[in-house]
């Protein structure tokens, strides 16, 4: 029993002396994340553009439009909102 305690009590102080390791490396995962989501952004931006440039084009006439939800481009119609506008819902095919 009191070498389990004194295993356990080694693997306590060790946590303890990590402990401000453990901020740093909390603010370093912050930045890493923050820096993935810009470089996400800046990589799907052409593509986000040139799909609201085609959408525009498409519905011209319509009342549906595309709106920007953080880094997601949705389609909003009425009360619903869609993933994006190649994830609307279609209609089943009817066999002729």
């Amino acid at each position: 029993m009191a070498a389990r305690l004194s295993a356990w009590l080694v693997q306590a102080e060790a946590a303890q002396a990590a402990k401000p390791a453990r901020k740093q490396v909390k603010a370093v995962r912050d930045w890493v994340r923050a820096l993935t989501d810009e470089l996400r952004g800046a990589r799907f931006k052409p593509f986000a553009d040139q799909s609201g440039q085609i959408w525009r084009l498409l519905c011209e006439r319509s009342s549906v439009s595309l709106v920007r939800l953080g880094s997601l481009v949705s389609v909003r119609s009425g009360k619903s909102v869609f993933p994006s506008p190649w994830m609307m819902p279609t209609r089943p095919h009817s066999a002729s």
